[in-house]
Order: C-alpha cells, then structure tokens, then sequence
C-alpha cells in the first residue's frame, strides 16, 4: 500500500508539473506576443516620423534621396501597421482600435502623398500653401494618441501576464522542488526498510545455521554412538550364521545380519556427510591401488546381498591408480547399488572400467527408467530420493552425494547420462600435491614414497 501510495503521488506531481509547465509556456507566449505589438507600436512611430521628415527635406531640396528615403519609411509604416493589426487580431482582446489606428495611418500618408505631388506639379510654394491648409497637425495628434492608448492597454496587459507568468514558474520550481523531495524521502524510506528487511533475514539464517549446525552435530554424535552396539549385533549375527542352527533360525540370522550391514552403510552415509557438511572433508587412506579389482570386490559383495543379481563387470587395460580402496570401493558400491535398485528384472547391471589415458573410467549402467529432467539438476545433492522398487529398501538419500565427495576427494569427476541410465566416474592415476575436493572441502595430503599407505584428511 505504501509503495502504491508513494507512485500515486509522484505521478500526480508529475501530472501537476507539465500542466503547470504548460500553463507557463501559454503565459510565456502572451508576454512574447504584447511585447512584440509594444515593439511594433514604436516601430510604426518611429517610421512615422522618418516619413514625415523625408517629405520636409524633398519639398525643400528636390533630393532624390530625400524621395528614396521617404518610400523606405512608408514601406516600413505600412509592415509595421500589418504587424500590429495580425497581432491584435490573434490576442484575446478585439477592442483596440487598430482598425482606426490604420484609417488614421492611411489618411496621413495619402496627405503626404499628395504634397509631393503639388512639390512636383506647381512648385514649392503652393505645395507649402498646401501643407499649411491641411490638418495634418491634428491627423498626427489624433495618431498618436490612438497609438498610445494602445500601448497603455497593451503594457497594462503585458504586466499581468508578466505576473501570471512568474507566478506559473514558481509554482513549476516548486512542485518539481517538491516531487524531489518526496522522492528523497521514498527512497530513504525504501532504504532503511531494505536494511531492516536485510537485518530481519540475515538473522533468520543465522537461526537456521545454528539450527542446521545443531541438528548436524546431533546426527554425527547419533551416528557415531549407534556404532558401537551395531557392531556388537553384527558379530553375534556373523557367529550365528556359522553355528549349527535349524533352517528357520539360520534365515533369521542370515537377516539380522544384512539388515545389520545395511545400518553399518546408512551409519557410515551419515558419518560422511557430517565430515563433509562441516568442511572437515572424508579422511583417505592412498595408496596403489587396481580399479578392476576394487569393481570385481562389489560385483561380488552385491551378487550375494542381491542374492544372484545379474552384474556384468569389463575390465579393460591398465586400471591402476594411487587412490584409497576402501572409498573407492564405498562410492562404486553406492553406484551399483542404485542401478540394482532401478534396473528392471531380468536386465543385468553393466559395469565397464577401462584405461583412459592418465585417467581410469569406471561406467555403470542399467536398463531401468530414464532419469526425469528435473531430477537431473539435484541427483547428486543429499537427501534426495527417487521412487522405484527396490529388494533391500531405499536409503536416505545420502548414496549420490557421497559418490561425489569420494569421487572430487581423489580429485576425479563423477556425472549421469539420463537414458540409458549411466553414471561415469574418472579418476587420475596420478595424486596431485594437495588437492581440496570443490564439494567436500576436504584436503589430503601425499604420504612420502617410503610410506604409501597412509593419507590424511585435514579440515
């Protein structure tokens, strides 16, 4: 409602500004035109006088150039007087006397006129004889008094639209002075509101980044803590499973077991994505190490979890690289993991490593639906889960997510082709001397050639 209320009003003074303008350019040409008929006024009075004094000089002299000088004024009296007539006409008054101004003007010409005429016709002292019984005194009495209530009219009304005018351009200056001013203040208003608005949210997500930190911290001490007694269920499962037990006690073992494994994953997805969240990184452990050997350990793993799951495995060229197995292996096995889940029944998981240059390439492939679109732009944030069937239950979301820290952590990339679904990881051979993951924010640093097996996380 404000900032409808602010426009309103600035286009309202904007509206009030050009009508004022307006008016004043209005009033600013009625000065103009009275100034102008003022100006013709003593124009014509002037030329007036010259003709008058030409015709002296000429009835004295005989001069031509008297003669000449004489036409010119006439010329400029009978423009003059056209001018002021035009004028008064286009004016808003129509009772100035121009018309008998112009009667008056002709009839001293035509008296003019017609003492050259005796000059040239019968000589000086007729024509003399002639100006004498004229009334031209009073004829040019009688103009010059028309002129000059003329001009008394036309300056009185040239004061008022002086006036008027000065009055529009103050009140232009102070509607645009005005306009500005609540221009500024908006704009002030709009700031400060701004500011406090970006106050109110800065401290909403600082509460939401005590809350997310809070919760982390909180899912990591969980985490950690669940460990320990899972461990203790996994190794009586494991000692169950190679004691003599009858068929029924043997499966529910064998499921204590695999359910215990698969917390032991979720667990450890949990534990990573803590590290990684709070910029610690995912700790490796490098050393030489066969990417077709790490793929044939979860070819294996998930054959017997899947319980005889189709997998294909290619192994092609030179797959060794400085890398850390376990990981290695987690992230493949997260890859393969999602691809049993979507692949259709009957259709086997397709997994291709090959020499790739200074870089291994690891594909994983399966023939299930095509990723959407818009799954596409958040496939490999956390937390995000896709619908489909899948024999040992959907995770938290949290597999993908891991793969790419793993996979920046050794410094490789890691990206999904939709249709036929593909995930292809490349990892260099070769360990740079400090690498920072642009994900995970984690470090590790080369051990010393005596050394190999050992790296080390830092945050």
């Amino acid at each position: 409602m404000g900032f409808v209320a602010a426009v309103a009003a600035i286009a309202i003074a904007v509206a009030a500004y050009f009508l004022v303008v307006a008016d004043r350019d209005r009033r600013g040409a009625d000065v103009s035109r009275r100034s102008e008929s003022l100006v013709a006024l003593q124009r014509l009075d002037d030329a007036l006088a010259r003709a008058e004094s030409a015709q002296r000089g000429y009835l004295l002299t005989r001069e031509d150039r008297f003669l000449e000088s004489y036409g010119r004024a006439v010329g400029d009296i009978r423009t003059e007087l056209d001018g002021v007539k035009e004028r008064v006409a286009a004016g808003p008054r129509g009772d100035l006397p121009s018309d008998a101004l112009a009667t008056l003007v002709e009839a001293k010409l035509s008296g003019l006129r017609r003492v050259l005429e005796v000059r040239d016709a019968d000589g000086l002292a007729k024509a003399l004889r002639e100006l004498r019984a004229s009334d031209e005194r009073s004829l040019t009495d009688t103009i010059e008094a028309v002129r000059a209530e003329m001009e008394a009219i036309q300056r009185a009304e040239l004061g008022e639209h002086r006036r008027a005018w000065f009055g529009r351009v103050a009140l232009a200056d102070a509607i645009f002075l005005g306009a500005n001013l609540v221009l500024l203040v908006l704009v002030i208003a709009a700031g400060l509101a701004a500011l406090a608005e970006m106050r109110r949210r800065e401290e909403r997500a600082q509460e939401r980044l005590r809350m997310v930190e809070l919760q982390e911290r909180i899912l990591g001490i969980v985490s950690h803590d669940l460990r320990t007694p899972l461990s203790a269920i996994l190794g009586g499962a494991t000692l169950l499973t190679r004691a003599e037990l009858r068929p029924e006690l043997a499966r529910t073992a064998a499921l204590i077991q695999s359910s215990s494994r698969r917390m032991e994953r979720i667990l450890r997805d949990l534990l990573d994505f803590t590290r990684t969240r709070a910029s610690k990184g995912i700790p490796l452990s490098i050393r030489t190490t066969d990417a077709g050997e790490v793929c044939a350990r979860v070819v294996e793993e998930a054959s017997l979890s899947a319980r005889g799951a189709a997998i294909e495995l290619h192994r092609d060229g030179d797959l060794s690289g400085e890398w850390d197995p376990d990981r290695l292996e987690q992230a493949i096995g997260n890859l393969v993991g999602n691809a049993l889940r979507y692949a259709p029944a009957g259709k086997p998981v397709r997994i291709r490593a090959a020499d790739d240059g200074d870089r291994v390439r690891i594909d994983v492939a399966n023939d299930g639906p095509p990723i959407p679109p818009e799954a596409m732009r958040s496939l490999f944030d956390p937390f995000q889960r896709s619908g489909g069937t899948t024999s040992g239950g959907a995770g938290l979301g949290l597999g993908l997510f891991i793969v790419r820290s793993i996979v920046e952590a050794h410094g490789g990339t890691v990206q999904a082709d939709p249709a036929p679904v593909t995930f292809t990881v490349r990892l260099p051979r070769v360990r740079p001397e400090r690498w920072r993951g642009s994900s995970t924010g984690s470090f590790w640093r080369p051990t010393r050639p005596d050394r190999p097996q050992s790296g080390q996380a830092a945050g």
